[in-house]
């Protein structure tokens, strides 16, 4: 086990600081999941009624699609970043390449002219998102006293 000299005490400031990206996070998938995805799907359905059963079950295969990318991806993006070494640290680099591909994953659903694209980049999507999220989960630990855990959590709820 490698020994890591304790954290810094955080500003309030410094826990508002810490807790931003959480906001971006949440922002994105508080839009794209009940909001831009049910929107998408009508642009790939022959017409027909809002809430027909054909886009319902588009709706539940996307969705599980994701479900199962968000059930594999955290536990692998977090091992992944807790043994990763280098002159970014270990979070940093998951975090960045998480945020580089949730903003590609989002152009690309943008211009996607099929669902097959559409889906594949709601899939590069959950990965990016989770490459981010459990990284970034794992700051907290990291970075704030034992002490303060709780107030930092609370800064990161409130985002």
């Amino acid at each position: 086990m490698e020994l890591h000299a304790p954290p810094k005490r955080l500003t309030v400031r410094d826990q508002f600081v810490l807790s931003v990206f959480w906001l971006s996070l949440n922002a994105q998938s508080a839009a794209l999941f009940p909001i831009v995805i049910p929107l998408q799907i009508l642009l790939f359905l022959p017409p027909g009624p809002v809430g027909s059963a054909q886009q319902a079950l588009l709706l539940g295969w996307i969705s599980a699609a994701g479900a199962v990318v968000s059930l594999i991806m955290p536990p692998v993006f977090g091992m992944m970043s807790d043994n990763t070494r280098g002159s970014w640290g270990r979070r940093r680099p998951y975090i960045a390449a998480g945020a580089l591909l949730l903003v590609l994953s989002a152009l690309l659903l943008a211009v996607a002219g099929s669902i097959a694209i559409f889906v594949l980049a709601l899939i590069l999507n959950q990965v990016g998102s989770n490459a981010a999220n459990a990284s970034y989960q794992a700051l907290l630990p990291d970075r704030v006293p034992r002490e303060q855990r709780g107030a930092a959590s609370g800064y990161m709820g409130l985002m």
